[in-house]
Parts: structure tokens; C-alpha cells; sequence
């Protein structure tokens, strides 16, 4: 039997409390020339619901750094793909299917 001081340490992720820990999987889509559509993925830790996972990768996405990267080329947050990445007690992840709806902000 797993008690807390067992449970994995996962610095950022939010914790649901059944011992089940989440992160956030954000694609943010861009145009790389005139034709071709790219995602970006970013890994979003410590957020406490897909609105502000949302944020925290739109920032990343459109830092400085990001933007040069991408040839100046600034993204929104039109058509992106979120997911849930759970992380169980046992320190097992697993990604959330695309499609069932439960982390696609409303």
C-alpha cells in the first residue's frame, strides 16, 4: 500500500487528490510559409486548469526567443490541441485521447 510520503515527487504538476498528478500537452498551430501548417507542443506543469495551461504555452510560444526561432512569426490561440497527461501514484503516465472533450476548454 502506497502512502504520501511514497508517492512520487513531480515538481509543477498539479495534484487531482486520487493521487493522480497532471500535466498539460498545449499544440499551438502556426504557419511555418504560405502553405504549410506546423504544431508546436509545449508541456505545461503546475497549471491548475486548461485555461491557464493555455496561457502558459501561448507565453512560451510567443517569448522572444520562441519568435526568433520561428522567423518573427507570432502564433494565437486559434485551433489548438490540448490533452491531459495523467500521472498516476505509481509514477505511470498516460495521454488523454484526443477527442474525448474532458480537457478542451468550453
Amino acid at each position: 500500500m502506497l502512502v504520501e510520503m511514497d508517492r512520487p515527487i513531480l515538481r509543477g504538476t498539479a495534484d487531482t487528490g486520487l493521487g493522480v498528478r497532471v500535466k498539460w500537452l498545449i499544440g499551438v498551430p502556426f504557419r511555418a510559409d504560405t502553405s504549410r501548417l506546423v504544431r508546436l507542443y509545449y508541456v505545461v506543469d503546475g497549471a491548475r486548469d486548461v485555461a491557464q495551461a493555455v496561457q502558459a504555452a501561448m507565453e512560451r510560444a510567443n517569448s522572444a526567443q520562441e519568435r526568433r526561432a520561428r522567423g518573427g512569426t507570432p502564433v494565437t490561440a486559434e485551433d489548438i490541441e490540448v490533452r491531459r497527461i495523467m500521472l498516476d501514484a505509481l509514477g505511470y503516465s498516460s495521454l488523454e485521447a484526443d477527442g474525448d472533450g474532458s480537457a478542451v476548454p468550453k
